[in-house]
């Protein structure tokens, strides 16, 4: 993923961003420890949101305690399922490892990585390749989650190849690698649930990201699905309104769907932050960058 699923950190309670810490901190340990210490170094907050999902579908407590880590040796900090396995952060380290290895193939693909990031990719994607193979011989659901990420992106790839000019479609293609993926393992109402919390998800990240790396794409010459419908920059930008009113109609997409995921839960304000104000504060950095460009060229 790619830092846009994050809370408000200000608006938090102190003991929900302690808890939210905490199992960001579980994760990293569940990673290094049972999955896969390569896939760790690249793992970032935004998995933080799926693993309290899962954890709400399912009804797991996470359970706290102190541990040092390799970043802060001296303070002992709060670390979710450290004691306990956790089936939250097991299923949510094997989606990081998956997405990991199809993120590396992407940045390699994209002509604008220099030679250098191309080697340290390739050996990093080395290392990743190894842990995968590790993974799916002892790990069923793996697989399963491997398959569900792979086959939506050889899509996705294919579509880009081809200079798609619709960017919806690609969006849907990647939130239907997300909705497969999320619901791996699950049964019934949970997996229905989550399911469509995947899917819009996958779609609202696929639009921002194109949205926000827009004037990155066109000065390099990347791909990216608006320059594709749009044609130039100053033509997606000055469509600005209409692209954040579709990215701000998928936050609200999100925010009634988790909210039929944890509404009442225990993880429920941390979720209702990160969709609330989190998501919508991501969307509006990414219009207000593009908006204060044309009035600057304007002026």
């Amino acid at each position: 993923m790619f830092g846009y699923i994050r809370p408000r950190a200000e608006e938090l309670r102190v003991k929900e961003n302690e808890l939210y810490k905490a199992v960001y901190c579980g994760l990293c340990r569940t990673m290094r420890k049972r999955i896969s210490f390569a896939a760790a170094l690249s793992l970032n907050y935004d998995y933080v949101f799926l693993a309290l999902l899962r954890a709400e579908v399912s009804g797991e407590v996470f359970k706290l305690c102190q541990k040092r880590c390799p970043l802060h040796p001296i303070k002992p900090r709060n670390c979710a399922g450290a004691k306990t396995d956790s089936p939250a952060l097991n299923f949510v380290g094997k989606v990081h490892l998956a997405l990991t290895y199809e993120k590396l193939n992407d940045d390699l693909r994209d002509p604008d990585t220099g030679a250098i990031k191309k080697c340290v990719f390739r050996l990093y994607r080395l290392l990743i390749r190894k842990s995968i193979k590790k993974q799916k011989k002892r790990d069923p659901e793996f697989s399963e989650i491997l398959e569900a990420v792979t086959d939506s992106f050889f899509r996705l790839t294919d579509l880009e190849k081809e200079g798609c000019k619709d960017p919806d479609e690609l969006a849907h293609t990647c939130g239907a690698a997300l909705e497969r993926t999320c619901a791996v393992g699950l049964e019934g109402s949970a997996k229905r649930a989550l399911s469509a919390c995947g899917a819009c998800m996958g779609r609202l990240i696929y639009l921002l990201d194109a949205w926000d790396d827009l004037a990155r794409d066109a000065q390099k010459g990347c791909y990216n699905p608006y320059l594709a419908r749009y044609g130039t920059l100053e033509a997606a930008r000055s469509h600005a309104e209409e692209i954040d009113g579709v990215l701000s109609l998928y936050a609200e997409e999100l925010d009634r769907d988790v909210a039929l995921v944890t509404h009442p839960g225990r993880y429920a304000p941390i979720c209702e932050n990160i969709v609330k104000l989190g998501i919508p504060a991501a969307i509006r950095r990414a219009t207000v960058k593009h908006t204060v460009s044309n009035e600057r060229e304007s002026a």
